[in-house]
């Protein structure tokens, strides 16, 4: 059944890139840093930067301190404070078609700490881009105790939406999403749907973000 379902996603999403381009889309046109939950290996320029709201409950704000090295910090608004989010992410290589960042989601909570560490890997297409990531988690005992991997992509549908999917395998388990982002000049909308895949559960969840660049 999964592999079925990894074949079915991977066949959809090689067509779905293979599809041209419309006339109006500009393929360099504001990439994206993130994907739904996800990094890329994009970075974000010095000065610029964004407010995102993963799943309209956790604000956080990134911004570029270099043209490679950015920075953010984000707290959720069911306890504010309680619980702070850093994400430092510096690129270590950029090419026309290839760029590669390192970085972590480190968190702060109850006088402990931990988080995820990753390298991302993007490549750019004439269309949109694959992404894949390996991810570990980590805490102040423990390195490495087991490793995810994640695989996305992107096209362009139009100059002003964007199909995604972004798929992780995380110790032996798979989550499949996929859905849209549509932009306007300054703001970003996540619609999708997030399905995790075990013999426990097949329910899935929906993903919704809004997101401010400036």
């Amino acid at each position: 059944m999964r592999r079925h379902l990894f074949a079915l996603l991977l066949v959809a999403t090689t067509v779905t890139l293979g599809l041209p381009a419309p006339a109006s889309a500009q393929p360099g046109d504001r990439p994206a840093t993130q994907l739904f939950f996800g990094p890329t290996g994009r970075s974000l320029p010095k000065g610029q930067g964004y407010l995102k709201s993963l799943a309209l409950t956790v604000p956080y704000l990134q911004g570029g301190l270099t043209d490679r090295l950015s920075i953010g910090i984000g707290t959720p608004l069911m306890a504010p404070a309680q619980v702070v989010m850093l994400t430092p992410k510096f690129q270590i290589q950029r090419s026309a078609r290839h760029s590669t960042s390192l970085g972590t989601m480190h968190l702060l909570a109850f006088g402990g700490s931990f988080g995820i560490a990753y390298v991302a890997h993007t490549v750019e297409t004439e269309t949109g881009a694959w992404h894949v990531a390996v991810l570990t988690p980590y805490d102040r005992k423990v390195i490495g105790r087991g490793l995810g991997v994640m695989l996305a992509a992107e096209h362009r549908v139009s100059d002003r939406t964007t199909f995604i999917t972004e798929n992780y395998l995380i110790s032996g388990l798979p989550m499949l999403s996929a859905g849209v982002r549509v932009r306007a000049p300054h703001t970003t909308w996540d619609l999708g749907w997030m399905l995790p895949i075990s013999s426990y559960t097949h329910a899935g969840g929906p993903v919704l973000n809004v997101g401010y660049k400036f």
